[in-house]
């Protein structure tokens, strides 16, 4: 983890050739001392695990990821674990797509993007919160086309009206993300995306609905305008579903119903 370049290069080359020798006692006897660098209280410290992990993992993704994700991702859930996936997610390549529907709910569990979605008696810190949100759009953003067939379904996912109104809010910013950020196409993922957040509109918690009108809005307008027209009547009658639930649900609460937006 040495501060210059050609040397850290140099030793991840040798972490690869080692790896290939001896195979997984290379990854658990060398990754865990660069995770240990992110815990420090110096900068340049953490700053040298953060490029130690990332040339182990471009060299040997193969190798590492499988070992190094479950573990950065399993609760209880720390800052220098969101260092770490910010670090590697990049280089991590294909061998992060099987983890997917796995890593993005743990990490999407943890994060309260708004104080009020947080259960009463659970804290946690803004530093917290930022540092898994941007691990988990540095997750989304190194998904190319060939894995968005991963993606998706743990993203809108936690979009549905089954998950956590958190996880709800974290999900629709995650699907704003892709929207203005992705280099992939999203196109074959639009209805679904569109009707994910239309029916966050009536959500109870105020803080959903704003997540929900956030990402709608980064959603169109990452939308080639030549595709509007395509979409036009799958909106109509997705607010048409929209509608007649908020019905439903005023019914049933007598007269009460959801939050209404903005």
């Amino acid at each position: 983890c040495d501060e210059a370049p050609p040397v850290y290069e140099a030793a991840a080359r040798a972490f690869a050739t080692l790896q290939r020798l001896i195979g997984a006692q290379a990854v658990m006897e060398i990754v865990p001392s660069m995770l240990a660098l992110l815990k420090s209280d110096e900068p340049d410290e953490i700053a040298m695990g953060q490029r130690g992990l990332r040339e182990v993992v471009a060299q040997r993704p193969s190798a590492v990821v499988p070992y190094l994700l479950p573990r950065l991702c399993a609760p209880p859930l720390s800052l220098a674990s969101a260092i770490a996936l910010q670090a590697v997610a990049p280089v991590a390549g294909e061998p992060m797509y099987a983890q997917l529907e796995d890593m993005l709910p743990a990490l999407m569990n943890e994060i309260y993007v708004e104080a009020e979605l947080a259960p009463q008696g659970k804290h946690s810190s803004p530093e917290l919160r930022d540092a898994l949100l941007a691990a988990c759009e540095a997750v989304c953003l190194a998904v190319d086309d060939d894995g968005f067939h991963f993606l998706m379904p743990a993203v809108l996912g936690g979009a549905s009206v089954k998950a956590e109104p958190h996880v709800r809010a974290v999900a629709a910013t995650l699907l704003a993300t892709l929207a203005l950020k992705s280099e992939a196409d999203m196109s074959s993922y639009a209805a679904p995306t569109l009707q994910a957040l239309l029916f966050m509109f009536h959500a109870p918690q105020p803080a959903v609905v704003r997540a929900g009108w956030g990402a709608l809005d980064a959603v169109v307008k990452g939308m080639p305008k030549e595709r509007y027209l395509l979409h036009v009547t799958f909106l109509r009658e997705q607010l048409r579903a929209v509608g007649e639930e908020c019905r439903n649900a005023q019914i049933s609460a007598g007269g009460g119903g959801g939050a209404a937006p903005p």
